[in-house]
């Protein structure tokens, strides 16, 4: 199920007490798929797949995945490490997986950090049956 296709924005002002996405206005792509609903009784590792790709406005988050990533999910009111992050099209030679995960605490909040990876064939499969999904 398509939980959220479109434009996902930010415009680089502090609001509140959690830092900015980025300092400088910008927006991606994404579409949100929830995979729970295509194998009911069947526990999944990663139930959540975001495709994100960059629109050309604005600042790339690519060094900033992390809060990035942090904001959309509190925006879904979904687990960070529950997505499959994959940034590209299928048919992008430089699609990359980010793997976004905990990497110390401050206190009893976790800060996060981003490696990238490729894109496995299986998880490729996967994005290309979401991009058809509606």
């Amino acid at each position: 199920m398509v939980i959220f296709e479109g434009k996902y924005e930010w415009d680089g002002k502090k609001r509140g007490a959690g830092m900015p996405i980025s300092w400088w206005p910008g927006s991606y792509q994404i579409k949100l798929v929830n995979l729970q609903d295509r194998m009911p009784g069947v526990a999944i590792i990663k139930p959540y797949v975001c495709i994100l790709t960059e629109t050309g406005d604005g600042f790339s988050i690519k060094n900033t995945f992390e809060k990035f990533a942090l904001s959309v999910c509190e925006h879904f009111n979904i687990d960070v490490e529950k997505v499959l992050w994959i940034e590209g099209s299928p048919r992008n030679p430089e699609q990359g997986a980010a793997v976004v995960k905990p990497v110390s605490h401050m206190g009893k909040t976790p800060v996060y950090g981003t490696s990238w990876r490729p894109v496995r064939p299986n998880e490729m499969t996967l994005v290309e049956s979401c991009l058809t999904e509606h």
